[in-house]
């Protein structure tokens, strides 16, 4: 009965074939129906040919049973070709060529493989796979291809490569082992992985790989549920779009590379440990994240022990990226001029690392935990106009900016205790650092080689400059070049300052408040330097060292024209070496002792007591 019925549809595709080689036929129609459940001596099952030339053919395919075989051929146009089948050691191969082919395959069943073929414009394919050791082919050539596959079952593979415009693949599996591997070369390209819920997309050891060459591409994983996935984002062109949506699991593998302009790439709801990350952007107005200055969607990953590491290579890119979990590693490389950056990380025992070259960077970063490290480098020789910005709060943490240029700007804010380091370390010409730290036992430390650089704000604006506020605290200010400038204040007990300027006409503000500061000393060596200064509180023990000629210690302004000591038991000594030197001071309290030492012709000081 087998046979027989084999042997009738056999030949049916054949007298087809052969009345089609003088005329092509229209409006054709091959329907092959093969029902075998292979018994005795193990017998093989069905094999099925349709073959069909001409204009709006129909090709309808089913079979049940064992070691099946459908091959379809149509040449022509407005064809389309159905292929159901259920059983093992499948095999399906459908080649449509010209115009307007649509192909729909459905297998149910083991060690299946299946093909598809079309060559034309508006080709459609739709594949469905039920099974295990699965395997499908999808190629489409032409304009507005689409393909869509779903294989559920363990160890699938899917290649889609589609060359044309406006191309759609999707890919969704459910199971293990899965791979998929999608190629589109030309425009308004999506390529994909797909859940959350766009069903189904289960499952362990997925691997996803996207190369698409052309403008307005998309390529995502959705929603990814499983370990040890990986994806490969590779795009080329200008307006791509390079994203992860909803990623969760462990040891995943995601890298993004995208080649153009205006791309994006977007990190969002990952989570998981032990994941590495890896996005490459080279042109302008990139993006990673989706809304500038830290909206509501940056990109973000939760989880422990991730790597992420992040290249950009252009002008006027952007990184906005959160990160919540322990033990993370965080690299940013960004290549060019008004590149804006902003990292932000929660957790313990993180390191971050940001660097940014030539001119108009804004590099920031945030840190909330304990045991972090953070580190921001412009340090790119003759760069102008960059910025770093510094936000820890929590302990044993350390935070450390480089500068290296022109009109650079830095800030450091740390609240917490026993912060191993702050530090800010500029080297060129009109260059501002701002330090501030509050809590005990933090360590802040700011060097500026250059001329006209400023540690806190501008003399005459009283109180305003960087500030370590707290107890236990040490901090050192170092400037070595002329006309710069250092306002500080210390604020608690126990704390302990270095104030080190080399160089001419430069201005030292400090004030100090609280008590039992010792270990306090400010030092200038040059000519025409300035000194303004306040101290409040009790058994405070400070020293002013001058080095020159023409140099002045008196107060703040806004406070008194003379350095003011107000308290009790307080130590103030004074040392002036060389020619025009002039030292104006006042005592308010009880005990206070005032030293004031000079040497050279020309000096004067006066010190008064209330």
């Amino acid at each position: 009965m087998y046979i027989n019925a084999k042997k009738s549809m056999l030949a049916l595709a054949v007298s087809s074939v052969l009345s089609l080689s003088a005329v092509a036929g229209e409006g054709n129609e091959i329907t092959i129906v093969q029902s075998n459940v292979a018994t005795g001596d193990t017998a093989v099952g069905q094999d099925a040919t349709s073959i069909q030339f001409g204009f709006d053919h129909v090709s309808r395919i089913d079979q049940t049973g064992d070691a099946q075989t459908a091959d379809v051929t149509q040449d022509g146009v407005f064809t389309e070709s159905y292929l159901n089948s259920t059983g093992n050691v499948n095999s399906a191969t459908v080649t449509q060529l010209s115009l307007w082919h649509i192909s729909n395959i459905d297998i149910t069943g083991d060690e299946n493989e299946g093909t598809v073929f079309q060559d034309g414009f508006f080709s459609l394919s739709d594949a469905d796979v039920v099974g295990n050791f699965n395997s499908f082919n999808v190629t489409q050539l032409g304009g507005t291809n689409e393909s869509v596959a779903e294989l559920l079952g363990d160890n699938n593979t899917l290649v889609v490569s589609q060359d044309g415009d406006d191309n759609f693949s999707t890919f969704r599996v459910e199971g293990n082992d899965n791979d998929g591997d999608i190629t589109q070369t030309g425009d308004s390209n999506v390529a994909g992985l797909v859940s959350l819920d766009i069903t189904p997309n289960v499952g362990d050891n997925n691997d996803v790989t996207a190369v698409q060459v052309g403008n307005g591409n998309l390529g995502a994983a959705r929603g990814v549920l499983g370990n040890d996935n990986t994806m490969n984002f590779e795009q080329t062109g200008n307006a791509n779009s390079g994203f992860v949506y909803s990623l969760e699991g462990s040891n995943n593998s995601i890298d993004i590379t995208q080649d153009g302009n205006d791309n994006q790439s977007w990190i969002a709801f990952a989570a998981g440990d032990g994941n590495d990350l890896e996005i490459t952007q080279e042109g302008q107005g990139n993006l990673i994240g989706t809304e500038f200055d830290g909206g509501d969607f940056a990109a973000r990953i939760t989880g422990d022990v991730n790597n992420i590491d992040i290249q950009q290579e252009g002008d006027a890119n952007t990184m906005d990226m959160e990160v919540t979990g322990d033990d993370n590693r965080l690299d940013l490389d960004q290549e060019g001029d008004s590149n804006y950056a902003l990292m932000r990380i929660t957790g313990n025992r993180n390191v971050m690392g940001i660097r940014s070259s030539v001119n108009l960077n804004d590099a920031r970063s945030a840190i909330t935990g304990d045991r972090n490290r953070v580190d921001i480098r412009q340090d790119f020789s003759g760069t102008e106009d960059n910025s770093a910005w510094v936000v820890v709060e929590g302990n044993d943490n350390f935070a450390q900016t480089n500068q290296d240029g022109y009109q650079n700007d830095a800030v450091i804010t740390v609240a917490g205790e026993n912060n191993r380091e702050a530090y800010i370390g500029q080297y060129g010409m009109y260059n501002s650092a701002d330090l501030n730290v509050a809590g005990d036992e933090n360590f802040a430390f700011a060097e500026q080689e250059g001329d006209s650089n400023i540690v806190g704000s501008i003399q005459g604006q009283g109180l305003s400059g960087s500030f370590i506020e707290g107890n236990n605290n040490h901090s050192e200010l170092w400037q070595l070049g002329d006309e710069n400038t250092i306002d500080t204040a210390v604020i608690g007990n126990d704390n302990s300052l270095l104030v080190d300027q080399i160089g001419n006409e430069n201005i030292a503000e400090v004030a100090f408040v609280g008590n039992s500061n010792v270990d306090a000393s400010v030092n200038q060596r040059g000519d025409l330097n300035e000194v303004y200064t306040w101290t409040f509180g009790d058994e405070n023990d400070i020293l002013f060292s001058q080095l020159g000629a023409e140099n002045f210690i008196g107060g703040i302004a806004g406070v008194s024209a003379d350095f003011r000591v107000e308290g009790n038991n307080n130590s103030i000594s004074i040392t002036q070496d060389g020619t025009a030197n002039a030292v104006y001071g006042l005592t308010v309290g009880n005990s206070n002792s005032i030293s004031v030492t000079q040497t050279g012709t020309g000096n004067v000081a006066t010190v008064g007591q209330n």
